[in-house]
């Protein structure tokens, strides 16, 4: 199983100057994960939720008559 892993081959990522290629497919186990004795080997994420803008503070509406 870890030679078919193997064979996969690699991903190299296009960020800036990464230059690292990331293995295509990855053997874990979800034990080894909780433990933290292995872990994903990806490239970075970017964010992908925007950031709002902060809106000024309004004024107050006037009273109805």
């Amino acid at each position: 199983m870890r030679e078919e892993a193997a064979d996969a081959g690699r991903y190299k990522a296009n960020l800036l100057d990464d230059t690292k290629a990331y293995p295509k497919i990855q053997i874990l186990t979800v034990e080894s994960l909780i433990n933290k004795t292995q872990r994903v080997d990806a490239p970075p994420q970017a964010n992908s939720f925007a950031k709002a803008l902060r809106e000024g503070i309004r004024e107050k509406q006037p009273d109805l008559v």
